[in-house]
Order: structure tokens, then sequence, then C-alpha cells
């Protein structure tokens, strides 16, 4: 659950930058 949260969440910011 964490290592997919964290995933998305890096994903997110990814896109947001």
């Amino acid at each position: 659950m964490f290592s997919t949260s964290s995933h998305v969440l890096r994903v997110t910011m990814n896109i947001t930058w």
C-alpha cells in the first residue's frame, strides 16, 4: 500500500512539474 501511494505521489509530482 505504501509503495503504491509513494509511486502515485511521485508520478503526480512529475506531472505537476
